[in-house]
């Protein structure tokens, strides 16, 4: 089948030439839709590295619901499959020998992201004398797998710690600068700072929309925010609004190597209200002013200095109705000995500093 509908798929390719792309995984499997066309959508089971069925819930040209199904060869980003459509059996016989089914036309589906795609089908078929024709829609993911989180890869220079330098003052432990931190899977933290005062901190995700622009939704300090940005060579801009533009570039201390055995030791919050050590490979416990802490310090990237924090509390043992688990992005200054937090726990969202 490849063979066959590779000279077909290769000019449909001219169009996601200039998009972002994502190798696809087994998290892209669940619902889509176009919320503009809300009406119809998509299933997709992605089966294996090589293959993913899709489903599509349609209407013929005269409004008669109808389903497509597609068997598709995975190509990196893009499947390519021939669409099906069924038709005779009669519901409550369900007899296998009244089924009728057809080529109905060519699909291709690129994953643009985590939660966005792109469909681009041509049919060669007719509906009573009425064509099917061919087209592009964009979808959005409405339902996903549980227990299978999309991994974002991305490229270099599209991650890092990006600031003008955090040098701490000594009337501050906390950087009064403004700064933004992206991970490679695409979590980001940010801080707007202005004259040495700290304005908003956001935390969330970020989905790449072209070859270097970005959308972004957050928890912030202030509430949740969505928005727009941009790669650039060694820097990054977003559009915060009301906050205006925030645009740093990256910070050469990003490529400060942090290893396990430097983050090894004893740690206290602000006030003493949490102590923790951290022992091998990141590996933490600890108590606070609430209960039991325990977790991890990952290195996301060796040779970087960036961490993800995975920070659990109970404070049951205590006769405190209060658990959880806090995430996080930070880094490790090493002039101070301390790690820097932006942390996040559902709709709140944390400065989390530790001093070494």
């Amino acid at each position: 089948m490849k063979n066959v509908i590779r000279p077909f798929f290769g000019i449909l390719l001219i169009f996601a030439a200039n998009a972002w792309a994502m190798d696809i995984q087994g998290s892209h499997g669940g619902s889509w839709y176009n919320p503009d066309q809300s009406g119809h959508g998509f299933s997709i089971e992605v089966l294996n590295d090589e293959k993913l069925v899709v489903y599509w819930f349609v209407y013929t040209p005269d409004g008669e619901p109808t389903f497509l199904v597609t068997l598709a060869d995975i190509q990196g980003d893009t499947a390519y499959g021939y669409l099906r459509q069924y038709s005779g059996m009669r519901f409550g016989e369900f007899d296998p020998s009244a089924l009728s089914k057809e080529i109905w036309g060519t699909l291709s589906i690129t994953f643009t992201g985590c939660d966005r795609a792109t469909v681009t089908y041509q049919s060669t078929v007719t509906h009573n004398g009425k064509p099917y024709g061919a087209g592009q829609i964009d979808l959005a993911r409405l339902t996903s797998i549980d227990g299978l989180k999309c991994k974002l890869q991305l490229p270099e220079g599209k991650f890092g710690n990006f600031s003008t330098g955090l040098e701490s003052v000594p009337s501050a432990y906390w950087p009064e600068k403004s700064f933004v931190w992206i991970l490679r899977d695409g979590t980001l933290a940010y801080q707007v700072a202005r004259n040495s005062v700290v304005l908003e901190i956001g935390y969330g995700h970020l989905a790449m929309t072209g070859e270097d622009t970005f959308e972004y939704e957050v928890t912030t300090s202030e509430g949740n925010r969505s928005g727009t940005g941009m790669f650039e060579i060694d820097r990054v801009t977003m559009d915060l609004d009301e906050l205006g533009v925030l645009s740093e570039p990256l910070d050469p201390a990003f490529q400060d190597e942090v290893t396990y055995d430097e983050l090894e030791g004893e740690y206290s919050g602000p006030d003493a209200i949490f102590r923790a050590t951290v022992e091998e490979m990141g590996r933490f416990h600890g108590i606070s002013i609430g209960g039991d802490i325990w977790g991890s310090l990952i290195i996301p990237e060796p040779g970087r200095n960036q961490l993800v924090l995975d920070f659990h509390f109970d404070g049951s043992e205590y006769g405190m109705d209060n658990h959880g688990v806090n995430e996080g992005v930070g880094i490790y200054d090493r002039a101070s000995g301390n790690l820097l937090f932006i942390s996040a726990r559902g709709s709140e969202v944390f400065q989390l500093l530790w001093f070494g």
